[in-house]
């Protein structure tokens, strides 16, 4: 999924774009580069030691619903 990004052309709209995408969400949210670098951090560490060839969706569930 591609995400929305603040431009001088929506400007007047990211708002409402924004709530509107949310909206799509399991989760009821957008996703934050926090999510991303969270899951980084899960897949660097010891904890995701037995994980091999996966592709991780962090997407708030938006590919499993």
């Amino acid at each position: 999924m591609y995400g929305i990004a603040f431009t001088i052309n929506n400007v007047g709209t990211f708002e409402e774009i924004r709530k509107q995408k949310a909206q799509l969400s399991p989760a009821g949210r957008l996703g934050t580069v926090e999510d991303v670098a969270n899951t980084m951090v899960f897949l660097a560490s010891d904890m995701s030691s037995y994980i091999t060839g996966a592709a991780i969706c962090v997407d708030g569930g938006y590919t499993a619903k």
